[in-house]
């Protein structure tokens, strides 16, 4: 009985340091898993601070991309206007090594302008209709791959603009104009009328003469007609010449002839349009130099001196 008293004691014994044991370990289990547990929520933290990353990263891609579109936009819309540059079109408006003359208005103040490019640089003058005797002398720079250009005078006036080939309105450069004397911005459109050959100095490569007496002939003939000079502008004529007396063409033979029937010649229409003609910058080709848009025509005939060939009235 001691004996069956004494192993019950030992089993009970050995159950309750059983018990004891797994409690004891279940405990360690818990710590461990609530280290873990704890840990977790590190992890947690550590991802929500990687998801905060991620979200700064995210916002930072988004921000990055909210500006990536807009600026490729922005490249690509300048790329787009580069490639929609026709070069060789912007290169033909001012060419190289040529005399580009354009007719166009600073405001309300009509000019002329003739523009000599040797490469990137830009050798320019202009003359107004009030003032065609005063020349302003012009410097700059062309930039083809932009369609723009910069002309700046020696007293600080500038020219700025662009290059518009082929418009519905014609061939333009347009821009801004801004004064010496105020620093006022005027806007100016200037339209292509015609292209000389040769440099900016020697204009009429086709004429023996020289550029200065060539326009200073052009400005003798203008003075004439505007003054009803006869004499003056019968002397400067070559004869035979044929005009136009009430709707029928007819030779006049000499300076008395001309003289005489000058009125029926010099009409009204006539004289307003070489009124209002330039006398520099003058379109010309194998046949002569013309003035206004082709009333008069004339060359050095028979190396005799410039002369009046042909009047259109």
């Amino acid at each position: 009985m001691k004996n069956n008293a004494f192993i019950k004691n030992t089993l009970f014994f050995l159950i309750v340091s059983l018990s004891i044991f797994a409690l004891s370990a279940c405990g360690q289990n818990s710590n461990s898993t609530t280290t873990s547990d704890n840990a977790v929520p590190n992890d947690t933290n550590t991802v929500g601070a990687v998801s905060v990353d991620v979200t700064d990263t995210t916002n930072s891609i988004e921000t990055s991309e909210t500006h990536l579109p807009q600026s490729e936009t922005d490249d690509t819309s300048e790329k787009i206007d580069e490639n929609m540059i026709d070069i060789e079109k912007v290169e033909a408006v001012i060419a190289d090594d040529c005399n580009s003359v354009f007719e166009g208005k600073i405001g309300t103040q009509n000019i002329y302008m003739a523009i000599y490019r040797e490469g990137d640089l830009l050798t320019a003058a202009y003359i107004t209709q009030a003032e065609q005797e005063h020349e302003i002398s012009l410097q700059g720079t062309i930039e083809t791959g932009t369609a723009s250009f910069v002309l700046n005078s020696s007293d600080g006036a500038t020219f700025m603009g662009t290059i518009e080939p082929e418009t519905e309105r014609g061939t333009m450069l347009e821009g801004t104009y801004m004064a010496t004397n105020n620093g006022e911005e005027t806007k100016f459109q200037l339209m292509l009328s015609h292209t000389l050959g040769n440099t900016y100095e020697s204009r009429y490569p086709l004429t023996s003469a020289k550029t200065e007496e060539i326009e200073a002939f052009a400005s003798q003939v203008k003075f004439y007609v505007t003054e009803n000079d006869k004499a003056g502008l019968a002397n400067l004529i070559s004869y035979p010449i044929e005009v136009s007396i009430k709707g029928s063409r007819v030779p006049i033979d000499n300076k008395e002839e001309f003289e005489q029937k000058y009125d029926d010649i010099i009409n009204i229409e006539f004289k307003e349009k070489i009124s209002n003609c330039y006398t520099k910058y003058l379109f010309s080709n194998y046949m002569g130099i013309m003035l206004g848009n082709g009333e008069i025509w004339f060359e050095n005939l028979n190396n005799s001196g410039l002369q009046i060939y042909a009047i259109n009235n």
